[in-house]
C-alpha cells in the first residue's frame, strides 16, 4: 500500500446487516465519521450513496434509514458487491429501511396482545379467537392493518 493512501478502516465494518439493532448499532458508532474520511463517492441515487474505500477498493452504501427526519437522520454504512453501481441503486438499495420496516411490524404484531377465548376471529376459515378491541385475531388484525401477510405467527 502506498504511504499516500490512508489506512483502510473497512475491516471493522465489513459485516452485514442481518437486522435493525445491527442498523442502529451502525448509526450509533462512529463508522460514518471514520469510513467517510477513506471513501470517494462513486454514484448518487436518492438518500443512498455508493462510496468506494480509496484503500482497499471496498464497495459501501450510505443510506439515511430514518428520511423522514430533517436532513435524513444518521446514516448508515454497509458493504456491497456490484459490478454497475446504477443498476445497484435502481435495484438493490434500501436495506435499511427494510430492516427497519421489519422490526416496526413485529413490534406492532407484539404489542396486539394475547387471543381471547371468546369470540372467534370474524375472518372466514379462522378457528384462532379474536385480540382485545377488535373483531380479528392477532395475525388477521395484523394483515387488515398493515395490509400485507403477517410473517410473524
Amino acid at each position: 500500500m502506498s504511504d499516500l493512501l490512508p489506512a483502510c478502516t473497512c475491516r471493522s465494518w465489513v459485516a452485514p446487516l442481518r437486522d435493525w439493532n445491527d442498523v442502529k448499532t451502525r448509526m450509533a458508532s462512529s463508522a460514518a465519521r471514520e469510513l467517510s474520511q477513506a471513501l470517494d463517492v462513486d454514484a448518487q441515487g436518492d438518500w443512498v450513496s455508493i462510496y468506494k474505500c480509496r484503500a482497499c477498493g471496498q464497495q459501501w452504501a450510505k443510506e439515511y434509514p430514518f428520511g423522514e427526519m430533517h436532513g435524513g437522520g444518521s446514516p448508515c454504512f454497509y458493504a456491497i458487491e456490484c459490478d454497475d453501481t446504477k443498476i445497484w441503486l435502481a435495484e438493490k438499495a434500501g436495506l435499511p429501511a427494510r430492516l427497519r420496516q421489519e422490526d416496526e411490524d413485529q413490534t406492532f404484531f407484539e404489542s396486539l396482545g394475547d387471543e381471547r377465548s371468546e369470540p372467534r376471529c370474524a375472518a372466514s376459515d379462522c378457528s384462532r379467537e379474536a385480540i382485545s378491541n377488535s373483531i380479528f385475531c392477532r395475525v388477521h388484525h395484523f394483515e387488515s392493518t398493515k395490509g400485507q401477510t403477517c410473517r410473524f405467527a
